[in-house]
Order: C-alpha cells, then structure tokens, then sequence
C-alpha cells in the first residue's frame, strides 16, 4: 500500500512540475493594460526588458534612467495614496521647464504625448508599451498640480 501511496504522490509531483513549465513557457499570460487601451502588452523589443516605474506623492522613479529603442514596456506601479499617471513625451526641453497651458497642466499640443496609463488610485498597476526611438523623453504625470509638485523625470532612449 505503501508504495502505491508513493508512486501516486510522485505521480502528482511531475503532473504540478509540468502545469509550471507550461505557465513558464507562456501558457499563464496576463491581461494588462497598454497604450492602445487593455490589449496585453507586448514584450519590451530592443529594449533590456520591462522598466518598473514607481509612482508616489510627489516622485516618479523609473528602475532605470534608460533604454534602448524599440518597444518599450513601463510596469507603473502607483505606491502613494493619491490618483497618478504616467505619461511618455519625447522633447528636448529639460523635465522641469515643459510648458503649460492656461488650466496648468503640462500643454500636450506641444509635447505630444506616446502613451499614458489612465489615472492609477494607490496600490493600483498599469502596463504600458510604447514604441520609442533614440532620443530625449519626459515621464511626467499630468494631473492638476502633480508636474509642479516634482512628478516628472527625464529619461533616455538609445
């Protein structure tokens, strides 16, 4: 009986290994939120890999200052209490000389933004892709106030 007990467990053990390598292997893929509005987000293409940004009052702190080009993947992550977003525009005006417009947001006529998350409450996460190429970029968040409080940084792309 004991061995029966024994080989059923170890039976059940290589059936588990295998469901994990499946999932490894891409069969458990996530939904995630992207530029083009919920499509999972594609893998980061001549960049290094996803670039954690983390979020929080009044800092924006991406894992890295830079990427090569491609398809970059932004996994933003919002560690403060209060809504925030991020937004990618590529400019060559310094991070904390964009301009505004008259209600006082960053004016994105004139700083085009690549892509953005929707407002992110505390605690919430938001995979961005967006297909950048060699150059200077702001990552700001453009709620009322936030780009003024310090939620911006400047980033590189090679």
């Amino acid at each position: 009986m004991r061995v029966f007990a024994a080989a059923r467990a170890s039976g059940f053990a290589l059936l588990l290994a295998g469901s994990a390598l499946v999932l490894a292997c891409g069969g458990g893929a996530s939904e995630g939120g992207s530029a083009s509005g919920g499509a999972k987000a594609p893998e980061g293409k001549g960049a290094e890999g996803p670039v954690a940004v983390a979020l929080s009052e009044w800092a924006m702190k991406p894992a890295s200052p830079s990427v090569k080009a491609g398809n970059v993947v932004f996994k933003v992550t919002n560690n403060g209490t209060t809504p925030h977003e991020l937004v990618v525009v590529k400019t060559d005006v310094a991070q904390d000389k964009l301009e505004k417009n008259s209600s006082g947001l960053v004016d994105e006529t004139k700083y085009k933004p690549l892509g953005r998350t929707k407002q992110l409450d505390g605690a919430k996460s938001e995979d961005l892709a967006v297909d950048v190429t060699p150059g200077k970029y702001v990552l700001l968040c453009n709620i009322a106030g936030h780009y003024d409080l310090g939620m911006h940084t400047a980033f590189t792309v090679n």
